[in-house]
């Protein structure tokens, strides 16, 4: 599953927590699942939450698509996940790789999208970052079977 990476501490501060994460967007670009995938997911991307107001956020990973991505440290029957409090300018990152799609479903060739929700009881009550990725199989060109 995806990853999750520590926290860096940094000061405290008054009143007004806040949250904000960077990017705000994780293209994950074209995926080949003929490929070996690696542990924590293809073309894995760290997500940087920051605490940036005067004091203290508390934070909860809210949603994600367990059914497409990986979370390092995070599973879909943890969710709401708590992440902690952060002190202000306090980072944590989170860690998204592309793991899976449903070629049943029609899924291989087309772009998937979805949001993952963080939670917090500053300002924003929640940060959402996108996420998108196409799932392909890398056939060497002509995959028509002829």
């Amino acid at each position: 599953m995806l990853v999750f990476l520590g926290m860096m501490l940094a000061g405290c501060g008054g009143a007004g927590g806040s949250l904000q994460a960077w990017p705000t967007h994780v293209d994950l670009g074209e995926v080949d699942f003929l490929e070996p995938m690696p542990t924590n997911g293809y073309n894995e991307t760290e997500i940087v939450l920051e605490s940036t107001g005067d004091s203290a956020v508390s934070a909860s990973l809210a949603e994600a698509d367990f059914d497409h991505l990986c979370m390092q440290g995070f599973t879909a029957s943890m969710l709401p996940a708590d992440i902690g409090k952060l002190s202000s300018d306090q980072t944590y990152s989170l860690f998204v790789g592309a793991c899976a799609y449903s070629a049943e479903d029609g899924e291989r060739d087309t772009e998937l999208s979805g949001t993952i929700v963080v939670e917090t009881d500053g300002d924003p009550e929640s940060v959402e970052i996108t996420w998108s990725f196409t799932p392909v199989l890398g056939l060497g060109g002509d995959d028509t079977g002829l």
